[in-house]
Parts: C-alpha cells; sequence; structure tokens
C-alpha cells in the first residue's frame, strides 16, 4: 500500500500522566482530537504508570503506551510498533530526552517541539513589565565584570 492510503501515525511523547479533561493541556486534547477527525492514528507515549487517564484516551481510540525513564530499549521498540511519521514532543526536556532516538529509529519522521508551554515567559514578562523591573544586559554585564575584577583581586591578595 503506497504511504498516500495510509493515515500516518503520531505518537506524541510525554513526561507525566495523560492529562485531566479539565485540565490546562486541554488544547492538545482538543489537537489530538482534530487530528483524530483527520484519520490520523495517535499514539500517546508517557513516562507514568498507567492510569484512568489513559484508559479514557483507549476508549477513544488513542493508543497508549507506558516507558520508563532511562529505558532507551523500551521507547525504541514503541517508535518500532507504531512507525511514526510526525512526533511532537510536549516539552523541551522530553525533546531533549527522545529526540535522538527518534531520529535514529524514525529518520523520516517529523520531529516538533509544541511551545505552548513557553507561556510562562510571557507571563514572567508580564510580570516585570507590572513590577517595573527592567533588564539591562549592559549593566549586567557591567557587574559580571566588576564580579570578575574583584575576584582576580581577591586572588592576587
Amino acid at each position: 500500500i503506497s504511504r498516500a492510503f495510509r493515515p500516518p501515525r503520531m505518537p506524541i511523547s510525554i513526561r507525566r500522566r495523560p492529562s485531566r479533561p479539565r485540565s490546562p493541556r486541554r488544547r492538545r486534547r482538543a489537537l489530538v482530537r482534530d487530528f483524530k477527525s483527520r484519520g490520523w492514528r495517535v499514539h500517546f507515549v508517557a513516562c507514568a504508570k498507567r492510569n484512568s487517564h489513559a484508559d479514557a484516551l483507549e476508549a477513544e481510540g488513542i493508543g497508549v503506551s507506558e516507558i520508563l525513564p532511562n529505558r532507551g530499549a523500551d521507547f525504541e521498540d514503541v517508535l518500532a510498533t507504531t512507525a511514526p511519521s510526525v512526533v511532537i514532543f510536549d516539552r523541551f526536556m522530553a525533546e531533549e530526552a527522545f529526540s535522538f532516538r527518534v531520529r535514529a529509529a524514525c529518520p523520516n519522521a517529523a520531529r516538533v517541539l509544541d511551545m505552548q508551554d513557553l507561556h510562562s515567559l510571557r507571563y514572567a514578562r508580564h510580570h516585570a513589565m507590572k513590577e517595573a523591573i527592567r533588564f539591562n544586559r549592559e549593566k549586567d554585564a557591567e557587574k559580571e565584570k566588576d564580579a570578575a575584577t574583584a575576584d582576580a583581586a581577591a586572588a592576587d591578595a
């Protein structure tokens, strides 16, 4: 069967348990449902023990695999059985931990880092503006230079 006639698989690598329906991860679940509605076969890979949320995903026709952290062979087995065409990492740490294995086992799979969790940067910037906290690279560089000079002087003494 040509690739054009097979719906692709898409494992989503996550570090924690599959999310509860009312959690902040609703957007991700909505994306998964959207992929399913377009004929994609979706598969979650989680470094967490199986729970009721995993059962709920399976009830929706979404595959779920549990892998143990630092067990590369387990993850490679999941990659071999699912043969993903797209892998979405929900966090930078997950991408950093597993991307090289995806690249080795599935070189043609697109690897995507979901950046929605970087809202923390926006919140930090908002807080800094609200509290009138200023970030000045030149002043920070001067402080580092002064500290290095003081350390050098102390070492010479």
